[in-house]
């Protein structure tokens, strides 16, 4: 079967039993037992399986409502490994992480918990999924501990390289004004190049791609913080309080205040 995510999705596959060979990009890996698979930002793969076919639990985040779950300290680093921020930009060369699992049974358990709350539907299956998605995110994050994760990353073509370089020095730097003139002078080479290039490696121009990391941020700021819309819009790299609830608007279909209200009640 072939998996194709929209670019806000973050896609889940629990591997229960069976066998199968597991195709991203132009690497394949076997998959053998129970493992985790999370993939990344319009990512397709493709899983064949063997004769016997496999188990396979899927299940989506969206991004845009995820409500990161406060886990102890000692295991919030690890939970960064597997699952991005939302305050922070996609990383276009990786595709998919996976995760080995020592414990398989507490997963499978937790998932199938999970399953079972959202097909029935009881009183308070809502906030009965979201503790055990903590848990399930907790277990993840003891596994990882133990086995670490394994990254699957596209290869970077070498004449993307300074594109990829260029990209990091936007998310570094996305609160300070950007200019053609200012890239140029980091990265020596001529601006249309820069321009075409750019598009062809992120398939949007580079302020496109600049407004998009500033429009991240704001709505993360929006959803964690009780911060002025204004200052926010400040911390956030827009300069003007008007733009940015023009552009909000035109990327959400509503304006920041109402974009936190809703967001309140996740």
């Amino acid at each position: 079967r072939m998996i194709s995510l929209m670019s806000e999705l973050i896609l889940f596959s629990i591997f229960l039993s069976g066998t199968g060979t597991h195709y991203i990009g132009d690497q394949s890996f076997e998959e053998k037992g129970v493992s985790i698979g999370i993939t990344y930002y319009g990512t397709g793969h493709n899983i064949v399986t063997s004769q016997d076919g496999m188990e396979i639990m899927n299940f989506y985040l969206d991004l845009n409502i995820l409500k990161y779950p406060d886990l102890t300290p000692e295991l919030q680093p690890f939970l960064k490994t597997f699952l991005p921020f939302p305050n922070e930009n996609r990383n276009p060369l990786l595709q998919m992480v996976r995760i080995e699992l020592s414990n398989p049974e507490t997963i499978k358990r937790l998932t199938f918990n999970m399953y079972d709350e959202f097909m029935n539907k009881p009183k308070g299956y809502a906030d009965s999924i979201q503790l055990y998605f903590k848990l399930f995110l907790l277990e993840c994050c003891r596994q990882v501990q133990l086995n670490g994760v394994i990254p699957i990353k596209k290869t970077l073509h070498k004449k993307f390289e300074m594109m990829e370089a260029v990209r990091q020095h936007l998310v570094d730097n996305y609160q300070k004004p950007q200019s053609l003139d200012d890239l140029v002078k980091i990265f020596p080479v001529d601006k249309s190049y820069l321009c075409r290039l750019f598009k062809e490696y992120m398939g949007q121009s580079i302020f496109e791609y600049l407004l998009e990391i500033r429009m991240q941020k704001a709505m993360w700021f929006l959803k964690t913080t009780d911060d002025k819309i204004l200052y926010i819009a400040m911390q956030s790299g827009f300069g003007d309080l008007a733009y940015f609830n023009r552009q909000f608007k035109k990327r959400q279909k509503q304006s920041p205040s109402q974009y936190r209200q809703q967001m309140r009640l996740y």
